[in-house]
């Protein structure tokens, strides 16, 4: 059923701080200045620079190797894929929200194309494509899941997913879908933008199908499709947000979810603003409750974790303790019984991440602090770190799988001497104290490269292709102290993490 009233929302980005003012990430003394504009000239405009092809380990179109069910690649995105399209404007609303009308759409629309006809048009890849650039350039095979249309906007698109080596895989179009007369032509027929209204004092406002709706966008006309099951099931891992319920059907969002885990892969959500939204319809509060269910891992602010677990009045008391709101959601009623979700991760903006684990208690809490920087801005902070606590968690599932293969060898008799018992005690002793450390070392590490991800992203101006670079990411741990060869802190051993990828 498409949902036809407006809402209330804020545009498809996930930052990790919650201001736009210039402000500094601190952890200890050091501070690392960049400065970065965004990228201009080209033939897309003052956005975007002249693209070339680069061919990538997974093309932008499926490729004969998917009969291969090998997991070729380590994360897929599912959907929330769109072109931001910047617009400078005197002044702006007092309530932003008053520019969320299907008026205000078309005289962008139609704004643009003057622009476009002029080659004076500023675009930016948005959305997913912030999680998407950063997981790759880290060193994670990405590839995204979603609709891109083959306009103007969609070429674009393309051109930076090839140029940044991020694969794709278009969702299959229904047969005799019929398109809603309702619809504004971004949301199906082409490739969906969002535009960003920025004033001269540099505050910014945000107008674009997702705001209007009818959600879904795309259930109507298309579905996941062979292509993207395929990919699905050769993928370690699925990052989905919370923009994924208003382009997709419930059902198939869950279903991506669930070949995912069929496949040993594991699930990733981070609801994002859209955390407000998932309790307005019983539907949506159903489809929430479907995805937590199959979700290994949730990254969310406090407000966000409050949002989910419809706390009635999340006050800055309650709001300073993310423990309190990560175990909410642990021990939720409705939640309880799934056995999937192992990690909360609250993202705490210029103090950092600090990690939950319901299951596993030794590093249940665990906290890492944020870099100093200077902020050029906060955009996609959020998603980039993203891609650092997914490399992360992969790391610290091969970390834990080698623990027990481990432990089961020293079960069978090895190590067994005159001592009799006593020898095989001493070496599980050893095993549990080293697992023990080598698993809050990697906790710390992940949060460590996380909060790195992110700093360097709020270092550069815009999201898109100015996220954070790997060579950003470690100057920034080394910094900190972070030594690869021999340093024995979160930080060296997250350099080590960025070493075993290989871009």
């Amino acid at each position: 059923m498409m949902q036809q009233k407006q809402r209330v929302i804020h545009h498809p980005r996930n930052d990790i701080l919650h201001s736009s003012k210039r402000r500094r990430f601190h952890h200890g003394a050091t501070t690392i200045q960049t400065t970065t504009r965004r990228k201009s000239g080209g033939k897309y405009g003052r956005g975007c620079g002249a693209r070339k092809a680069v061919t990538s380990f997974s093309s932008v179109s499926a490729n004969k190797e998917d009969d291969d069910e090998s997991k070729d690649i380590d994360v897929v995105t599912l959907g929330n894929m769109c072109v931001d399209v910047f617009h400078s404007v005197e002044s702006l609303p007092e309530d932003k929200n008053e520019l969320k009308t299907m008026e205000t759409l078309n005289d962008l629309l139609t704004r643009t194309e003057k622009m476009k006809a002029m080659g004076c048009e500023e675009l930016e890849v948005g959305g997913n494509t912030n999680f998407l650039i950063a997981a790759r350039r880290l060193g994670l095979k990405a590839v995204s899941l979603g609709q891109i249309g083959n306009d103007f906007y969609g070429t674009f698109m393309k051109d930076v997913l090839r140029e940044e080596r991020v694969g794709f895989r278009s969702y299959e179009e229904k047969q005799n879908s019929s398109t809603s007369s309702s619809a504004p032509s971004t949301s199906e027929s082409r490739t969906l933008v969002c535009f960003v209204l920025v004033d001269g004092s540099g505050s910014h406002a945000f107008c674009s199908s997702y705001d209007l709706g009818p959600w879904p966008l795309l259930a109507e006309k298309y579905k996941l499709g062979a292509d993207v099951k395929a990919a699905l099931r050769k993928s370690k891992a699925m990052f989905v947000n919370g923009f994924a319920f208003d382009e997709l059907a419930p059902n198939d969002v869950v279903d991506a979810a669930d070949i995912i885990h069929k496949h040993d892969g594991t699930v990733f959500f981070d609801p994002g603003p859209r955390a407000f939204t998932f309790h307005e319809t019983e539907l949506r509060k159903k489809a929430l409750i479907s995805l937590i269910k199959r979700t290994d891992v949730v990254l969310a602010t406090a407000e966000e974790l409050a949002a989910l677990v419809e706390h009635p009045n999340p006050n800055e008391e309650l709001l300073q303790n993310p423990r309190t709101l990560a175990y909410s959601l642990f021990n939720h009623p409705q939640f309880e019984g799934s056995g999937n979700l192992e990690w909360i991760v609250v993202k705490l903006g210029p103090d950092g991440a600090i990690l939950f684990s319901k299951n596993d208690m030794d590093i249940d809490s665990t906290k890492v602090g944020s870099p100093t920087i200077d902020v050029g801005d906060t955009v996609g902070c959020g998603d980039s770190a993203a891609s650092a606590i997914v490399m992360g968690f992969l790391e610290y599932k091969k970390l834990m799988s080698t623990k027990s293969d481990s432990g089961k060898d020293s079960s069978n008799g090895s190590g067994s001497d005159n001592n009799g018992s006593r020898s095989s005690s001493n070496s599980n002793s050893t095993t549990m104290t080293t697992t023990k450390e080598a698993k809050q070392l990697s906790a710390k590490a992940t949060l460590a490269l996380a909060t790195a991800v992110g700093a360097a992203t709020a270092s550069r101006t815009g999201a898109g292709r100015n996220v954070a670079t790997k060579q950003l990411a470690q100057d920034l741990l080394i910094a900190q102290g972070g030594e690869e060869r021999k340093g024995a802190c979160e930080y060296s051993e997250a350099l080590r993490m960025l070493k075993r990828y290989v871009d």
